[in-house]
């Protein structure tokens, strides 16, 4: 059995992620306008919340936190749906 990830690895891989996504898209995490977090345990919220104050080096967009019982897979401890605005062109 693997060790669980921790909310910080879990968060840097998952921005990391949106951040190539956006990026072969032709745009950045900077064009993200708005996300939705679905969490497992909304007591990671502040954690989650100083984290991505970090991770994105600005002020985030407009955003949701949602508790939910599960996720798949099941260790995840959030799920972020986010929508960008990306520069035509």
């Amino acid at each position: 059995m693997s060790e669980p990830i921790d909310l910080e690895t879990q968060m840097r891989r998952a921005f990391g992620n949106l951040q190539v996504i956006l990026q072969e898209a032709g745009g950045s995490l900077d064009d993200i306008t708005t996300m939705t977090v679905y969490m497992t345990d909304i007591r990671y919220a502040d954690q989650f919340t100083r984290l991505r104050a970090d991770i994105l080096g600005r002020d985030f967009p407009a955003s949701a936190l949602i508790g939910v019982q599960r996720l798949v897979p099941s260790d995840g401890l959030f799920e972020i749906q986010a929508i960008a605005v990306l520069p035509c062109g």
